[in-house]
């Protein structure tokens, strides 16, 4: 692990941690999303620090640490990889991002572009289960 200077990049793994930083001058809260790539400058380093010199970026690069500290790894070193999604697998955040893309899928016209959607709709989400909907009529009003 050494010290993160300004330029570093680092990616969250977990939405939800709620994080010091500097913004305009300004000491601010931030809430991570999971997939949020953000580059390190020396106020938001120096703005990380608490009273006695501890900062939350003493943790990066030591997952360990980081599962001491908070139960698991929230945040690695550099840009976040293309593959890592903004949802948790499972959650209700994969869910209603799942749904968008359904909606999506239903709205476009052409017969094969719309089951090639709901193909890579499957890929990424698996199978949808059968939910209490299943009445509804496709293409009426809502």
């Amino acid at each position: 692990m050494t010290k993160p200077i300004p330029g570093d990049q680092l990616h969250f793994l977990k939405s939800g941690f709620v994080f010091g930083t500097v913004i305009r001058d300004r000491y601010v809260s931030e809430i991570s999303q999971r997939a949020q790539t953000i580059t390190l400058t020396a106020a938001m380093i120096k703005g990380t620090k608490n009273r006695i010199g501890e900062s939350w970026l003493d943790y990066l690069g030591a997952p360990d640490r980081q599962i001491e500290r908070w139960g698991e790894e929230i945040f690695r070193p550099g840009p976040a990889p293309e593959d890592l999604t903004p949802w948790q697998p499972n959650s209700p955040e994969a869910d209603m991002e799942c749904d968008r893309r359904r909606k999506a899928a239903w709205a476009l016209v052409d017969p094969q572009e719309q089951a090639e959607a709901f193909r890579v709709i499957e890929r990424i989400f698996g199978r949808t289960a059968t939910s209490t909907t299943i009445n509804v009529v496709r293409g009426a009003a809502q």
